[in-house]
C-alpha cells in the first residue's frame, strides 16, 4: 500500500432560470473534494488508445496529441472524504465558460455540444 492524499477541484454553478445573460441562481465557486486513504493495487493497462472525434468529448478537435497515452487502473481504499467550498470565482469572468458541456471542460451551448 502507498498513501493517498488527493484533491479533486470542482466548479459548482447554476445559471439563472430563464437564461438571462450573465445571471446566476448560484454564482460560480470552487469546491475542494479531499480524500485520504491508500492505493492498494496498481495495474498497468496495455493496449492502443484510438481517439475519435465526438461532439460530446472533442479532444481530437481541440487538443493536439503529443505522444502515446498510458494508463493505470488504481484500486484505492478511501478512509476519509471531505467536501468544502474553497472560494468564489468572479461571476463576470466565468460567464464565457458557463456553457461548457456538462461536467467537462469543453465549450458548449447550454450544457450540450455546440451546434455545427
Amino acid at each position: 500500500e502507498r498513501p493517498l492524499d488527493d484533491h479533486e477541484w470542482w466548479i459548482k454553478v447554476s445559471r439563472s432560470v430563464g437564461g438571462a445573460e450573465g445571471a446566476y441562481d448560484l454564482p460560480p465557486r470552487v469546491v475542494d473534494v479531499h480524500m485520504e486513504g491508500a492505493v492498494v493495487r496498481t495495474d498497468a493497462l496495455d493496449g492502443i488508445a484510438d481517439l475519435h472525434s465526438s461532439p460530446w468529448d472533442p479532444c481530437i478537435d481541440l487538443l493536439t496529441p503529443t505522444g502515446r497515452p498510458s494508463a493505470e487502473l488504481l484500486t484505492t481504499r478511501i478512509r476519509s472524504r471531505t467536501i468544502s467550498v474553497a472560494g468564489p470565482l468572479d461571476p463576470e469572468g466565468f460567464w464565457p465558460f458557463a456553457d461548457t458541456i456538462g461536467g467537462s471542460r469543453w465549450p458548449g451551448q447550454r450544457g450540450a455540444p455546440r451546434e455545427r
